[in-house]
């Protein structure tokens, strides 16, 4: 709409591709993982290079380290994204608090236990995020809809979320004790990033509503 005069657009073909029920509505989260895992196959079946070049815009990669804490061997699993999922505590909270803690050390401890393949057995550990490769669009998503076993169906949470309008990511991908969660090869580059656009959903509930973007003007 933004590259043509038309008022709206028909998104039914785009509904089809992604073999969506016309008549249910879709939250964004789930939305955008079918959207993205679309185009990674269909990019991924051309031999075109340049179109899988496309991903990398978007797709970036964190690592999950774990330190066993009787042996002390560290593990190392890397995992590719294309968004950032943060979960949403307390009644405010802002981006600042939701990178550290998505990338703050957690201790997996009963029932929770690590299998370290050294001690050949479940020992207690450290497991902690660093983000190896940051994508040039980055997209974050705060997960406002959550399953609440008692009412056996999704909620919203209608906490408030403070974005700033731009940020350093060596600023901001720090965990909660303010140390600093990006690889080596991270650190070297000055990554900046200013907000281009917010989708925010308007409704009391998870199932009802409708969402309005807001986005920046490029002059």
């Amino acid at each position: 709409m933004q590259e043509s005069v038309q008022s709206s657009i028909d998104t039914a073909p785009v509904a089809d591709a992604l073999d969506i029920d016309h008549n249910i509505q879709q939250d964004v989260q789930e939305f955008l993982s079918l959207f993205f895992d679309f185009l990674s196959g269909c990019f991924e079946k051309s031999s075109n290079e340049k179109t899988k070049e496309v991903m990398n815009v978007f797709g970036g990669m964190y690592a999950y380290q774990t330190k066993c804490s009787t042996c002390g061997v560290l593990s190392r699993r890397g995992c590719k994204f294309q968004v950032l999922d943060f979960a949403i505590r307390g009644h405010s909270i802002t981006l600042e608090e939701m990178f550290s803690a998505f990338l703050s050390e957690e201790q997996l401890v009963h029932p929770n236990k690590y299998f370290c393949e050294n001690c050949n057995g479940l020992q207690n550990a450290k497991r902690w995020v660093t983000l190896c490769n940051a994508p040039e669009v980055l997209y974050v998503q705060a997960l406002r809809y959550i399953y609440d076993p008692e009412l056996m169906r999704k909620v919203k949470i209608h906490s408030i979320v403070d974005c700033p309008l731009g940020f350093r990511l060596m600023d901001i991908a720090v965990d909660d004790q303010g140390k600093c969660a990006l690889d080596g090869e991270l650190r070297a580059y000055d990554y900046r990033y200013i907000l281009g656009c917010v989708l925010l959903h308007a409704g009391e509930t998870a199932d009802t509503g409708h969402y309005v973007s807001y986005v920046r003007d490029r002059n």
